[in-house]
């Protein structure tokens, strides 16, 4: 009989493997860069990706659509140490991943999340960054105020 540990490491387990094998081929050579990676995918590419990394929706106790890590900006420079820029970020949950990204700069990214509500969270973020050339537009359109 599995502890509630044990269940809960082979759900993480069982979303992330996906993923991982989906990306490896763009992290093989991840000490000299993301070489090869198309500078932007199609919306029917990233569509397609979208649909083989996610997993049908579930019911959990609780959601985390926010993160409660109080020192996650404290790992940066670590990171920064280790991880160049220009390389594939592969992040787990939800939106301290974006501050992750804007310090390590990466050429593409991906979020994966086995709740569906992050995944809705994390593609309305995406649309909002796509449509705001600064800070303060992204927040108007987050807000829907000028």
């Amino acid at each position: 009989m599995l502890t509630r540990w044990g269940r809960g490491l082979r759900v993480f387990a069982a979303a992330l493997a996906p993923a991982c094998l989906v990306a490896l081929p763009l992290l093989a050579d991840s000490r000299t860069g993301a070489r090869g990676l198309p500078t932007r995918l199609t919306d029917q590419e990233f569509w397609k990706l979208s649909a083989k990394l996610s997993e049908q929706d579930g019911h959990f106790r609780s959601d985390n659509l926010v993160s409660n890590e109080l020192w996650l900006q404290y790992v940066i420079p670590d990171l920064q140490k280790t991880a160049g820029p220009g390389r594939v970020y592969l992040g787990v949950g939800p939106e301290q991943n974006f501050t992750y990204m804007v310090a390590l700069k990466p050429a593409m990214a991906f979020l994966i999340d086995i709740r569906r509500g992050n995944l809705d969270l994390q593609l309305m973020y995406k649309a909002l960054f796509e449509l705001s050339a600064t800070r303060a537009e992204f927040v108007s359109r987050l807000f829907s105020r000028e």
